[in-house]
């Protein structure tokens, strides 16, 4: 049996090799990549069809060229019947761009997004809720903790309404209300926050001044986000006998501050209460009941008396601090 040495041919003679019909000539005993020139194989001498997925086998790996000139690499996947397809292409040769993208080592859950760690590795994960999440109302004193994944909150901080003042020789006058504030918040560096309430001024007895509402602020307790605290002003009271009305509250260190309305008093007329943000300002009604009966919702300052001697003013309203939180 004679043997043909594949490193004494020399490609550049035009020798021609031709192999016997019914005679092999084993890949593995002649070929050589290196023996193998780029221009070599030339896509008009292979049949359509003739390399298929048994004939080809890369390893580890293989690189897909561009032309060159103005053509990226990209692989192209057709569908079956090869009348369009989709495909993966390189960045552009000005975004000078070289990294490697390797695949999750799972398929994921429905509704997950892929992302990168930075260094190219691929994985799966859930898409984190956004927006609007919930909302807490104080009404009473109280401590706000922040919920899990809260990164802002929206504060609106109600002060407390003055309580109208008791009738005399004429009638008293009404409370002021208790000013209102809001902010928008950063708490990712905040975990609690002290929410005070203002309490309600008490309406004056016969030819008493009413009581000042209280002050209602929220204030950070454990965490470094550094805001400054967030107050909404009481309501003064309304003085006795036609005197004057109750101030309204003061806002500060808020985005927006509505200060209090002021109450009122005139000799033997129907006085008013001061409103706030959640109250509308209101009237005493001439001999009706006595105390008169509280306004609605809070921070609005109480009536004045609707009588004179022996008549009392009525209750400011309570503050409130409503936290609007987001995710």
């Amino acid at each position: 049996m004679s043997t043909l040495k594949v490193n004494e041919l020399d490609t550049k003679s035009g020798t021609t090799i031709t192999v016997a019909a019914g005679k092999t000539i084993a890949g593995t005993d002649i070929i050589d990549t290196a023996q193998i020139k780029a221009s070599a194989v030339d896509t008009s001498e292979i049949a359509a069809g003739a390399v298929t997925n048994a004939k080809t086998d890369f390893q580890p790996g293989t690189t897909f060229k561009g032309d060159g000139s103005s053509a990226d690499g990209k692989i192209t996947l057709n569908c079956s019947q090869n009348t369009h397809g989709v495909s993966i292409q390189s960045p552009a040769h000005a975004s000078t761009a070289s990294y490697t993208l390797t695949l999750p080592t799972t398929d994921g859950n429905a509704d997950e997004f892929m992302q990168t760690d930075g260094s190219g590795v691929l994985t799966f994960a859930a898409v984190a809720s956004s927006g609007l999440n919930s909302v807490q109302v104080f009404t009473s004193t109280g401590t706000w903790t922040k919920p899990t994944g809260i990164t802002k909150i929206i504060v609106q901080v109600q002060g407390a309404g003055g309580g109208g003042g008791g009738g005399g020789p004429s009638k008293g006058a009404g409370g002021g209300a208790g000013a209102y504030s809001q902010k928008f918040l950063d708490v990712s560096n905040t975990t609690t926050a002290t929410a005070t309430v203002g309490a309600a001024g008490a309406g004056g007895g016969a030819n008493a001044t009413g009581g000042a509402g209280g002050i209602s602020s929220f204030v950070e307790l454990v965490g470094s986000g550094g805001w400054t605290d967030i107050v909404g002003g009481a309501g003064g009271g309304g003085v006795q006998n036609y005197g004057a009305g109750g101030g309204g509250g003061v806002a500060s260190d808020g985005d927006i501050h509505i200060n209090g309305g002021g109450g009122g008093g005139n000799s033997n007329e129907n006085n008013h209460a001061g409103g706030s943000f959640f109250s509308p300002m209101h009237y005493s009604t001439t001999s009706g009941a006595n105390p008169p009966n509280p306004g609605t919702g809070y921070g609005g300052g109480g009536e004045g008396s609707r009588g004179t001697t022996g008549y009392s003013g009525a209750a400011g309203l309570i503050g409130v601090i409503v936290v609007t939180e987001y995710k």
